[in-house]
């Protein structure tokens, strides 16, 4: 049976083509949706492979994709990557909320 992360990949990758003709806050959610997905299953490598595809595709992260990186180390106890996430959120000007802080000691 094909997993739910797997038929969300399916459906993005569809989507691909469409997306590059969307505006900003379209490509924002898209990719929101399809972190939240892997993320949930705690799929680090592929969830950290979608946000450098989103900003290689000028994509602007917001605290959500932050968060659904961090979600995924959580899932699998990745705290260096966790650490590396958080200080790229900071360091991209974004301020860390209570959902940050949340998520980063779970």
């Amino acid at each position: 049976a094909t997993s739910q992360p797997q038929k969300a990949l399916e459906a993005f990758d569809m989507l691909r083509p469409m997306l590059r003709d969307s505006n900003t806050q379209t490509k924002q959610m898209a990719y929101q949706v399809i972190l939240a997905a892997v993320s949930r299953e705690g799929d680090y490598a592929t969830a950290s492979r979608l946000f450098s595809e989103m900003r290689d595709n000028n994509v602007p992260a917001d605290r959500g994709h932050y968060h659904s990186l961090l979600a995924a180390c959580s899932r699998v106890g990745d705290e260096e990557s966790a650490e590396q996430i958080f200080d790229a959120l900071r360091s991209s000007g974004l301020t860390p909320d209570i959902q940050t802080y949340s998520i980063m000691t779970s």
